[in-house]
């Protein structure tokens, strides 16, 4: 179920993109984009917090994974006892954002073989988005079989019970353990990283065995220190970012903005978000532009609008309200002139027959692109306005990528608006410092 928007600005945003699916469904040839807008709106303004169960045997790491991607002391990590005794979903909250993690004891801890049929009941009845098998990198030849075969019982107990199997997500867990034993901190040595891969491969070899089929398999370490008041005080984790892309990818749209938000290594995610946003909204505005509107920025406009909005709403930095009122600010003279210059070309252009519609339909979105760019410089690159400024004039001035270019005039010609897909269109291609504090860490790892 979609979220209720709750603040003032969500609210606006969802209310607009309302109307102009209400305006679309009007427009001979553009009703079909209304499940582009719902895309957006998806990422904007329906986002809930990502679903994530860690299973793995006691010692495995699944509490140091959690506290790891989300860089704070959320979970008690036991060195010797199993610190949960029974399976339960709790709210992990960073930035603001929720993270809902199942906290499930270790699989057979203390010689109790019903842990893990209370953990797939639990799973089957309330089913993530993703499932993370969390295996010790010293033990993935060792004792494997049965680890597997509680895996394939969760996930069949999710299924008897007529819940979709989540993805798997493998993670080989503490390879700092591998040897070399010394140093134990990254960057690691070549027959470290070596014996890493070997892990890696062992156990791939043990799903493709027993016709397991996961998502991923992803080495990581999760060692850290903490402060007293839950920052981090040692950091020795290795490859978080990539466990972090590899549940991202595992999970539905819905719950992908918050995980990008969550997540302490989070800016390559929040990117990623913020151009599929852009995108969508430039291959709309590419049809509106090549549609027959007489005063097609009355769309234009309230779109570029929610697209600016959605990517602000990515921004780590503090008074987002503040910051958009700058951006608005800073950029109104010359976004403005742009917009300006690019309406009196569509009216111009439109009068060529033929050709038309697709070349007023790309001066539409080339605006609409680089608009979109430059708001991912300032919010989620923290650029400065002039940088900003810089780059909207730079990307204006290269204009669509022509893979966009070329998708979006093929789906245009012989007049078949009316055919155009319902998903946002494919994004064009993509074109740790030591700290220092005096404070004394309490001990926890």
């Amino acid at each position: 179920m979609a979220n209720t928007p709750h603040d003032p600005e969500r609210s606006e945003a969802a209310q607009t993109l309302a109307d102009l699916e209400a305006v679309l469904a009007r427009i001979a040839g553009l009703s079909q984009l209304a499940a582009d807008l719902r895309a957006i709106r998806a990422l904007v303004i329906d986002g809930r917090p990502p679903r994530v169960a860690a299973v793995g045997r006691r010692g495995s790491g699944k509490s140091s994974i959690a506290n790891a991607l989300l860089g704070a002391k959320l979970l008690d990590v036991g060195a010797v006892e199993d610190t949960t005794r029974e399976p339960q979903w709790l709210d992990l909250e960073r930035n603001q954002r929720k993270v809902r993690w199942i906290d499930t004891p270790g699989l057979r801890a203390g010689g109790n073989a019903e842990r893990s049929e209370r953990v797939a009941s639990l799973l089957a009845k309330d089913p993530p988005d993703v499932l993370l098998f969390c295996v010790r990198a010293t033990q993935v030849d060792a004792g494997i079989d049965d680890d597997l075969d509680d895996l394939k019982s969760i996930l069949t107990a999710i299924e008897s019970r007529g819940g979709v199997k989540p993805p798997v997500v493998a993670v080989v867990t503490r390879v700092d353990e591998l040897a070399p034993p010394l140093p134990k901190q990254p960057p690691f040595s070549e027959e470290k990283q070596a014996n890493i891969q070997k892990a890696i491969e062992v156990l791939k070899r043990h799903f493709e065995r027993t016709a397991i089929t996961v998502k991923a398999t992803v080495p990581v370490g999760a060692f850290a220190k903490f402060f007293s008041d839950g920052t981090i005080a040692i950091d020795w984790r290795y490859n978080i970012d990539a466990l972090a892309s590899a549940v991202f990818e595992a999970l539905p749209q819905l719950a992908q903005t918050e995980a990008a938000m969550a997540f302490e290594t989070s800016r390559t995610l929040r990117r990623r978000v913020a151009r599929r946003i852009v995108t969508g909204a430039t291959s709309i505005a590419f049809f509106i532009g090549a549609a027959p509107l007489p005063h097609d920025l009355i769309v234009l406009t309230p779109l570029q609008g929610v697209m600016v909005m959605g990517v602000s709403f990515l921004s780590e930095r503090a008074s987002r309200a503040r910051m958009v009122a700058e951006w608005t600010a800073g950029m109104g003279v010359n976004v403005g002139a742009g917009v300006a210059l690019r309406a009196a070309a569509r009216s111009l252009i439109k009068l060529v027959p033929g050709f038309g519609g697709a070349i007023s339909g790309a001066v539409a979105a080339g605006g609409t692109w680089a608009l979109g760019l430059a708001a991912i410089k300032y919010f989620i690159d923290g650029a400065t306005i002039d940088e900003t400024r810089a780059e909207f004039e730079k990307v204006k001035l290269a204009g669509l990528p022509k893979d966009f270019v070329r998708t979006a005039n093929a789906e245009t010609s012989n007049e078949t608006l009316v055919e155009t897909p319902g998903s946002v269109a494919p994004a064009p291609a993509h074109h740790g410092e030591e700290r220092v504090d005096e404070r004394e860490p309490d001990g926890d790892t």
